[in-house]
């Protein structure tokens, strides 16, 4: 049974996204001394929501590092670029960012090898694990009809730009997802709504309805307005 909590709005959905992240990411450093990690998505949902979980002072943020779902290959200083918003956001908090970057080099085939190797040594696996769900019921970039979709095994892949979705990026896949200890999708819009709700059918296809994969994992929680 997929645990789903509606909110009466977007900010009591914000809030509550918050302190789900935030809660994993403390009871994480205070059971190690270790290294830690989150997996956090680019687009313009977290920009409100990230910076409630930086507020927080019980995490050693000199302890966590920071991985995203999926990235854009472009230049960091591109106003798309994941790596570019995220580090603004830590930057903003005024605190450290360990960044798992795929680099500098936009070859996906190179790119995918540095990021890999950066995954390689971070923390794992990590505590929470933040996704939206798009208006196609694409999670992370593993978008409808494709290999990502269909194959729960890969851990990582370069993507090539599919239409409507900008740029070629980088995406964590199913089998990673798989592993992370509280995955967190949020639902924010009607649409959003209407994707989620398709999406928890119990014949829902995750080749064309990949967010359906990710709620049939039991540590999944989703929040809804």
């Amino acid at each position: 049974m997929v645990d789903i909590r509606t909110l009466p709005d977007t900010d009591a959905l914000g809030a509550a996204a918050a302190q789900i992240m935030g809660d994993a990411l403390a009871a994480a450093c205070a059971a190690t001394q270790d290294r830690v990690s989150w997996v956090v998505p680019g687009g313009r949902t977290p920009r409100s929501i990230l910076p409630l979980v930086l507020a927080r002072t019980d995490i050693d943020w000199a302890r966590v590092d920071t991985l995203a779902s999926d990235e854009r290959l472009v230049p960091v200083d591109d106003p798309a670029s994941t790596e570019g918003m995220l580090r603004g956001l830590f930057a903003d908090a005024g605190i450290p960012c360990h960044y798992m970057s795929f680099g500098s080099d936009l070859d996906p085939d190179i790119a995918v090898a540095t990021w890999n190797s950066e995954i390689d040594r971070m923390a794992w696996p990590p505590a929470v694990a933040f996704l939206g769900v798009g208006d196609d019921s694409h999670t992370a970039s593993i978008f409808p009809r494709r290999i990502e979709a269909r194959d729960p095994e890969i851990f990582t892949a370069a993507v090539p730009e599919t239409a409507p979705n900008v740029a070629p990026r980088l995406t964590l896949g199913l089998g990673a997802i798989a592993q992370c200890k509280v995955i967190l999708m949020l639902a924010n819009n009607a649409t959003k709504v209407a994707q989620l709700e398709l999406s928890m059918a119990a014949d829902a296809d995750p080749n064309e309805l990949p967010v359906a994969a990710v709620l049939r994992m039991p540590q999944a929680v989703v929040l809804r307005v």
